[in-house]
């Protein structure tokens, strides 16, 4: 088996961290969005272990990626959203609030900050490092389940399904184009698109 090199174990090291701190303060979840967004500016050291890959596909072709991901991930809700009445737009919004998302500029800080930090540590660190040791299927599963993880603290079952599975779709296309830019306006525009289809 080839050799765990620094870079992987700092970042799990990292990840585990962030894991300690959000079990200390599990019951806690209305700064829940608070604590999670210092996390990833944490987990922004992991920088340092970031290479960009050069064999990566051409950015449009990302971009459109990306758009393609969001829009299976809004065809994804509003046909679980037929079957399970429980992840209503209006519920997703409650659970926010619950976690201390109570003004606009919180949302706005969670585009433009907290999602890309979250594809940075995600994708483009622990799952690229993952994806040199096991199949990228498993790599996938693995690296969705541990992103997925982090918000089992203060939100539902049924919630923490739904993210799972946009963790999917997000790192299936990541592994194809190989660009950060392809997650991170995978889940920019998938809750873009949330708010003005269900958000009236």
């Amino acid at each position: 088996m080839k050799k765990i090199d620094r870079s992987l174990i700092a970042l799990l090291l990292i990840y585990s961290f962030m894991h300690g701190v959000l079990i200390f303060l599990h019951d806690e979840k209305q700064v829940f969005w608070y604590v999670y967004t210092g996390l990833l500016l944490f987990s922004s050291l992991g920088y340092v272990f970031y290479e960009r890959n050069i064999e990566s596909k051409r950015l449009f072709q990302s971009i459109g990626t990306g758009l393609i991901a969001a829009f299976i991930i809004v065809f994804i809700y509003t046909v679980l959203l037929q079957f399970h009445q429980a992840i209503t737009f209006n519920g997703l919004l409650r659970e926010m609030i619950k976690m201390g998302v109570y003004f606009k500029w919180q949302l706005i800080i969670t585009l433009i900050v907290a999602i890309p930090l979250h594809e940075l540590y995600m994708r483009a660190l622990l799952q690229d490092r993952i994806m040199q040791y096991i199949h990228p299927i498993a790599a996938i599963i693995i690296t969705s389940v541990m992103s997925t993880a982090l918000f089992s603290y203060a939100i539902p079952l049924n919630t923490i399904i739904m993210i799972f599975i946009v963790q999917l779709v997000i790192s299936i296309s990541y592994v194809y184009t190989k660009r950060l830019i392809t997650p991170i306006m995978g889940e920019i525009c998938a809750i873009v698109l949330l708010i003005m289809i269900f958000g009236r």
